[in-house]
């Protein structure tokens, strides 16, 4: 589907498989901006040497970086602004380094009309489909 797809979404308008993808690369300057927003300054996303030593080919990005791009395709897109993010869980399988184009995919997993809550899994990947990031996003529909 496409973002136009998407407007603004009632509940009544989910359902289970429902997904979206969207395409993003992080730039070395997007990681130095997190670096100045979180103050997390770790040799392994910074230092290409301690990277290398630390058995990286070159610094990897933080993974809450990666973890962000969820943001606005959950916040804006699927299931989108009538909704508020509950809780998140993510496994960090594989590092990703700026530059590389990464698949973001979010997709409706379950629905609960009694709470009005919605269940997503999520993921980022390589185009190879090389998992990098598996989770699952809990949000809370308003209205």
């Amino acid at each position: 589907m496409t973002e136009q797809d998407f407007e603004i979404l009632t509940f009544s308008d989910l359902a289970a498989g429902l997904s979206v993808t969207r395409e993003m690369v992080w730039t070395t300057e997007h990681r130095d901006l997190f670096v100045r927003l979180t103050r997390d300054t770790a040799p392994v996303h910074l230092d290409s040497r301690f990277a290398r030593e630390s058995g990286f080919e070159e610094p990897i990005l933080h993974g809450l970086l990666l973890a962000s791009g969820f943001s606005e395709i959950v916040g804006c897109v699927l299931p989108g602004p009538r909704t508020i993010i509950q809780s998140v869980q993510f496994s960090f399988v594989s590092p990703a380094h700026a530059q590389e184009r990464l698949i973001y995919r979010v997709e409706v997993q379950q629905l609960s009309a009694a709470t009005k809550t919605v269940v997503l899994t999520a993921s980022i990947s390589r185009p190879s489909g090389e998992l990098i990031v598996r989770g699952r996003i809990q949000c809370g529909f308003l209205g």
